[in-house]
């Protein structure tokens, strides 16, 4: 298959997309959901989130789960007759899953009204860390790079052997095994368009939302891409990790003060603190 075949087929992956996600009632939210959300990280990760003014989407690649950004079982035994015509060069259906990906990002949120003692657990590899508390409205609300177009989905687990996730690529990405959901995951997906990256400025279209969306080129480096967003705008507190020394939360106050974020309220988990009886 030639390149060019090859960024036009998944350009056109990238605006069946955009139409498979406006008419979806299974991973879209609704109007009035607003979910509070929760990112755990540690404190190096929130140093480079604020020296950067943005949030970091990271390319389906760097993914610990290799099921993530693949078709499942399912979609296989359906999409042969389907995928034959667009390869019959001999084109590998897993070189195509990985050329598509270069085009997506992803950043996920924990969606819980309350802190979530395995999400520490499994985020942090030490005591000192932190987790930003937002909500659904204030991340969608604060977004200031417009270079991609994001679409914000909750993640739906499910049997990679018996349930289909999507026959296209991009949609499987609002897709996880069910071995997850304990991670209840809001997605953020950011879509560049490969046909405008390759020089055709021809894919130019209306998003579900009504704006008109002309594409980009593919994602700023290797393993993703940081968007700007407003993080006063997006940060309602930070709460530090339970287990952390009492002088953590001193120091994430003063970075916090350092970049201008002085009403953001810093919280200390109680989390695991002794009874009071």
């Amino acid at each position: 298959m030639s390149h060019k075949r090859l960024m036009d087929f998944i350009g056109n992956e990238v605006h069946n997309f955009d139409g498979l996600y406006k008419y979806n009632n299974e991973y879209t939210l609704k109007k009035d959901e607003n979910p509070t959300l929760w990112r755990y990280m540690d404190l190096s990760k929130l140093l480079s989130l604020l020296d950067t003014n943005s949030l970091f989407f990271a390319k389906p690649k760097t993914f610990i789960d290799t099921y993530e950004g693949n078709y499942s079982k399912y979609d296989l035994e359906r999409i042969n007759p389907w995928f034959l015509k667009y390869f019959e060069e001999g084109f590998k259906l897993s070189d195509f899953v990985a050329a598509a990906n270069e085009y997506a990002g992803v950043i996920c949120w924990h969606m819980n009204d309350f802190e979530s003692a395995a999400m520490w657990d499994l985020y942090l590899s030490s005591s000192e860390g932190i987790a930003i508390k937002t909500n659904y409205k204030r991340l969608m609300g604060s977004q200031v790079d417009n270079r991609f177009f994001v679409y914000p989905g909750k993640v739906k687990y499910i049997d990679y052997h018996n349930e289909m996730a999507s026959l296209n690529v991009f949609e499987t990405l609002f897709y996880k095994r069910k071995s997850f959901y304990h991670e209840n995951e809001l997605r953020l997906l950011a879509l560049a368009d490969p046909i405008i990256d390759d020089g055709h400025n021809i894919n130019s279209y209306e998003t579900y939302t009504g704006d008109k969306y002309k594409g980009t080129v593919a994602l700023d480096t290797e393993f993703g891409a940081n968007l700007k967003w407003d993080l006063s705008k997006l940060i309602e507190a930070i709460y530090i990790a339970p287990k952390a020394p009492n002088w953590f939360a001193s120091v994430v106050e003063s970075v916090l003060i350092k970049y201008g974020l002085n009403d953001v309220e810093v919280i200390q988990s109680d989390l695991y603190k002794d009874l009071i009886y």
